[in-house]
């Protein structure tokens, strides 16, 4: 994923992506070029940081996979979710 936030909580977001998930690579503000643009994305598919986001990609996906399993905390509040509702 290539980005460039722009306002608002998207800063955070994106530093949120990039720093913890890894799984983004930012353009830095003004970097809308061309020739900035191609850089980024043969870094992306053939340079280590590509390598970096693939295996945040990866890990991101099982933390994903096991949150939605029955048991996972996802499937738990969306449970508490239903119940609340049915409650009401």
């Amino acid at each position: 994923m290539i980005g460039q936030p722009s306002f608002g909580d998207q800063r955070v977001n994106s530093r949120y992506l990039t720093s913890v998930w890894r799984v983004r690579y930012d353009l830095r503000d003004g970097e809308i070029e061309r020739w900035r643009v191609e850089k980024a994305v043969r870094e992306l598919m053939v340079g280590r940081e590509g390598d970096e986001r693939r295996q945040g990609m990866v890990e991101l996906k099982c933390r994903v996979e096991s949150s939605i399993r029955g048991g996972g905390s996802t499937y738990r509040s969306l449970e508490k979710l239903v119940e609340f509702i049915r409650s009401t």
